[in-house]
């Protein structure tokens, strides 16, 4: 193969939980190496259901392959069976553009001599007649059915769709007398396997046949004939709404060095297309400037732009890029939380977060929106929907949550700025399992303003970055309106004998305190604060409740639309009493004032996590047994309102974890500071 492929889905319509699906479908299909992108545009109907549909999917649709072109994509699947746009689109991409119904019909007659295509409504039945007439296939094909369901309800909680597919597929078998079943709608591709299973026959869903095809056709260095009827569109104005779309320039060839400088034609309005799901991977090892952004990596990243929202240019942050979590409200974007049936609900925000805006209007560029665990309740970073985040520090290893998404982008060198919140640790985990610098801004003191919240009495905003400079830059833009004061530059040691922490990490942690003793720094006696684990079960109780009266309703109106993990996480909030979550608030206030009391002009130091991050395919126990002995040291920062901050200071068995500093609150900027004189004094000024 000359070089890795690079393929990309392009869902038509504008549902994202549909393309992450047509995703996953041509993932599955591709071959080792090839880099799979599922993109849809933000413009267009959210379903294709009609020929007027189809019509008002295509300026959409051709914007993608635009944007394919200028990040030399090899190759294109439209993922529609309607196949719309399939002829403009062979005319302006310079690779192979494949449809799935010409791929599916084409790849069952390999398997039989007869098919029935299965689609959604009837309405498109003559559509599918249409395309097998075209395609050669009209003789193959012994029959059309319908399923009578809209596109949209393939994918919904509780739906019934797989059944009925499955049975409209026996009965096409049954009345046709055919041999193998073509599934007539991308939104079904993740029906086959069940469907296939269930019947006994070949089940061709189009997503998987075209993404093989189109990949053959560029590992034999073949592609769309310029000959007559694809040539270039003929070079001529276009007017109105169109006119970015105006033929520019021929396509030129794909492979090798000879890349077009441009597309085929130039979209001039930006922000047409949203790409969103892509898999591939890679580490960055230049970590003190921003890398080119790699192909869409959903896992990280929801949509991102160039930049997505454009700062003011001039200010402590110019020529910075931030990565923001998908919980605060971005101008024109809507809010996912993690959650694609939720994201499907929302409609674009008016107006950013403040914020975001303090970072905008401080010369940073908004690069993108970055993914979260489902509501920002984990601190895994392993998202049921869109998987768990590269790590760029430990290659297979969970990123940490919940501000997975912009930990990554910041550690893979994608981003200079990483935009959070902290509830439980959802900065310092991730800064903490990737070897960054993360903090937990003290309660109150950045607005949440515009931020989905979560449990609002510990809710936080945060930043990541990585290195200290960077993160002292953005406080003190972040926390511009908010007091602060001088911190304290004594240390305290905590008492954690009730966390258990793993031998290896006591001992590296003791080592490096030692090591600050011999610098100078003044650490004291332990700070006792009680058992950990009664406060964590306080922060358990308390967070849970406001919890579920933040999304209780969703989730309840959604059943099954949420990973278990966090379903479970859900069930158990619902069950927390209003007297059981006033008796922990109560408790919580005790916690807070004897810390006040114990912690009085000292910084506390403790590891930011509980180990070194675990594997991403680590059983949920596990992860569950980490989170919990986890919680046991980020919950008192939460519990106590105070700033807290990861520094990429310890390191297991050659896996990072954060020491974590906990200051008094409103010396969030001051605690930066000493973090980096302890990091200049342990590791030289360069690690600082």
């Amino acid at each position: 193969m000359p070089h890795a492929v690079h393929l990309r889905a392009i869902n038509p319509n504008t549902t994202e939980s549909m393309t992450a699906a047509i995703g996953r479908a041509a993932l599955a299909a591709a071959s080792a190496g090839t880099t799979v992108t599922a993109v849809n545009p933000t413009m267009g109907p959210a379903s294709i259901e009609s020929h007027y549909d189809e019509a008002l999917a295509v300026p959409g649709l051709l914007a993608e392959i635009a944007r394919g072109e200028a990040d030399g994509v090899d190759a294109y699947v439209l993922a529609c069976f309607g196949d719309p746009g399939l002829d403009a689109a062979r005319e302006v991409a310079s690779g192979p553009v494949v449809g799935i119904a010409e791929a599916a019909m084409h790849t069952a007659t390999l398997l039989g001599r007869h098919f029935s295509i299965v689609t959604t409504l009837p309405r498109t039945v003559g559509r599918a007649e249409e395309l097998a007439e075209r395609y050669g296939f009209r003789a193959a094909c012994a029959g059309i059915h319908a399923v009578d369901i809209p596109v949209l309800e393939l994918d919904l909680p509780g739906s019934d769709a797989r059944r009925e597919t499955a049975e409209a597929c026996r009965r096409a078998l049954d009345t046709d007398g055919s041999d193998v079943i073509v599934l007539g709608c991308a939104g079904m591709a993740d029906f086959c396997t069940e469907v296939s299973a269930a019947l006994g026959v070949p089940v061709v869903d189009g997503v998987a046949a075209a993404t093989r095809l189109a990949e053959s056709l560029v590992v034999l260095g073949l592609s769309t004939s310029r000959r007559s009827e694809y040539a270039p569109p003929p070079i001529k104005e276009y007017s109105g709404a169109l006119a970015g779309f105006a033929p520019a320039a021929a396509p030129g060839p794909r492979r090798g060095d000879a890349r077009p400088a441009s597309s085929p034609y130039s979209v001039h309005h930006g922000g047409f297309g949203r790409e969103y799901c892509v898999l591939d991977g890679g580490s960055r090892e230049d970590r003190s400037v921003d890398t080119p952004r790699s192909p869409l990596d959903t896992s990280m990243w929801r949509v991102t732009g160039d930049p997505l929202v454009r700062g003011t240019g001039a200010g402590p942050l110019a020529g910075m890029t931030v990565a923001v979590k998908d919980l605060f409200e971005v101008a024109g974007q809507r809010v996912g939380a993690g959650v694609p049936a939720y994201l499907d609900e929302q409609t674009p925000a008016v107006a950013s977060a403040p914020a975001v805006t303090a970072l905008l209007d401080a010369g940073a560029d908004v690069v993108g929106i970055a993914q979260t665990d489902e509501f920002a309740y984990s601190i895994a970073g392993r998202n049921a929907h869109y998987g768990a985040a590269p790590n760029a520090a430990v290659p297979g290893a969970l990123p940490g949550g919940s501000s997975s998404g912009p930990a990554a982008a910041v550690a893979l060198g994608e981003a200079t700025i990483g935009l959070g919140t902290d509830t439980g640790g959802s900065v310092r985990v991730p800064a903490s399992y990737q070897g960054i610098w993360g903090l937990r801004t003290t309660h109150g003191a950045v607005p949440v303003d515009g931020v989905l919240p979560l449990a609002p009495s510990y809710d936080t905003v945060g930043w990541l970055a990585r290195d200290a400079e960077t993160l002292a830059a953005v406080a003190r833009v972040g926390l511009a309106n908010a007091p602060q004061h001088a911190g304290d530059i004594r240390f305290a040691l905590l008492d954690l004998r009730s966390v258990q922490l793993p031998h290896e990490l006591e001992r590296q942690f003791r080592r490096t305190v030692d090591a600050m003793i011999a610098d100078g720094f003044e650490v004291t006696d332990a700070v006792d604060p009680g058992d950990l684990a009664e406060a964590a079960e306080l922060y358990r109780v308390t967070q849970a409740r406001e919890a579920w009266l933040s999304h209780g309703e969703w989730v309840r109106a959604h059943p099954g639309a949420l990973g278990a993990d966090i379903a479970a996480r859900f069930e158990a909030a619902a069950r927390i009493t209003p007297e059981q979550a006033a008796e922990a608030r109560d408790a919580v206030a005790v916690f807070r004032a004897r810390l006040d009391e114990r912690a009085e002009g000292r910084v506390l130091l403790l590891p930011a996590a509980a180990s070194a991050p675990p594997r991403a395919d680590a059983p949920t126990a596990e992860v569950e047994a980490i989170r919990a002995a986890t919680m046991r040291l980020t919950c008192i920062a939460g519990l106590s309102g105070r700033p807290a901050l990861s520094a990429p200071l310890l390191e297991t068995a050659e896996d990072p974890v954060g020491l974590s500093l906990i200051g008094a609150r409103n010396t969030d900027v001051a605690l930066i500071e000493l973090a980096a004189s302890v990091a200049e004094s342990l590791n030289g000024k360069d690690a600082a």
